[in-house]
């Protein structure tokens, strides 16, 4: 396993073999340079981790029309780790920002892309052909376009907000994506028809997903889907009961901490009325990397139960 590091504050012309600012074993000064190494590779010899994070400069505004993870990962894997996916975005945090179309994506098999920021992107996607592709944990605002583009894979404990169109797309014709404990907010601002989610082409599952707000419709179709599976998810319209699936929840009313403050952790009220289905045998973690005690629908599992310790006391108290 190869260890390498992003870091947009670090000298130029480093390698990425350390963390360190200064010197030719620096961080790569951006995900466009780790993927130009690794592309550049050709055929993978073994797995690969690359950490990005800050020290220093936070804002990756690659330079390049776009950012494509194309080399031939060989049975291997690559997995990319961000430094977290807040929300509202934390600036102080790694995060990358490019809009080019689209801005950051993977043809790649066997990727894992993970606690990642995308701030100001055209669109973040993984395509054909993708086996074993995995989003988790991030957050995607203000995309120009799409918030997550899945051909063949899972994207996982992620939210997008305030997109131009939808916030979670799956597209390809005899593909499948799958959304789980996903978040879509006040997408489709752009003129059009877009959805906080929506099938287009192929088949769509979405598990434990949650829509608010979203321009056209929390949950949608627009193509030649060949099928889109909506259970154990909710909607503030009724949407999420539109397609094949059970165990939805529609007409909610706001289980967020703060809409207007782009807070889109779950309130206890949000986590009593949006009980999902256990998917601890998948995954067991939330956006924030929390264990999932409650199961809520939606990339946060809400605040941790509360408890409380009663110390029983027998005898006199002496002053």
């Amino acid at each position: 396993m190869a260890t390498r590091y992003v870091d947009p504050g670090a000298q130029a012309g480093g390698d990425g073999t350390t963390p360190n600012l200064t010197g030719s074993t620096c961080a790569w000064q951006g995900l466009e340079e780790a993927v130009t190494a690794l592309n550049a590779l050709g055929t993978l010899l073994e797995s690969y981790t690359v950490y990005c994070a800050t020290a220093g400069a936070t804002n990756e505004d690659a330079a390049a029309a776009q950012v494509t993870l194309s080399v031939v990962t060989n049975g291997y894997t690559v997995t990319i780790i961000g430094e977290g996916a807040e929300t509202p975005i934390d600036t102080t945090k790694y995060y990358f920002t490019n809009t080019s179309s689209p801005s950051f994506k993977v043809t790649s098999s066997n990727v894992t892309v993970q606690d990642m920021q995308f701030l100001v992107t055209y669109a973040v996607t993984m395509e054909s052909p993708q086996s074993g592709g995995l989003f988790e944990r991030c957050v995607s605002k203000s995309s120009l376009r799409w918030g997550f583009w899945m051909y063949d894979g899972t994207v996982r404990n992620c939210t997008a907000y305030e997109c131009g169109r939808d916030g979670f797309i799956h597209s390809g014709t005899a593909r499948t994506g799958t959304f789980h404990n996903c978040t879509a907010v006040s997408c489709g601002t752009e003129v059009g028809t877009y959805y906080g989610f929506v099938s287009s082409w192929g088949t769509m599952t979405c598990v434990n997903c949650l829509g608010w707000n979203n321009v056209d419709g929390d949950f949608g179709q627009d193509g030649n889907q060949t099928a889109t599976n909506v259970s154990y998810c909710a909607s503030d319209d009724s949407t999420a009961d539109n397609f094949t699936g059970s165990n939805n929840i529609v007409d909610i009313s706001d289980p967020f901490v703060s809409v207007a403050g782009d807070d889109y952790h779950i309130t206890s009220a949000g986590v009593t009325a949006l009980v999902g289905q256990d998917l601890s045998g998948t995954f067991t973690t939330d956006i924030d990397g929390d264990t999932r005690a409650n199961w809520a629908i939606g990339a946060d599992d809400g605040p941790a139960a509360s408890s409380m310790v009663t110390i029983f006391c027998r005898g006199r108290l002496r002053w």
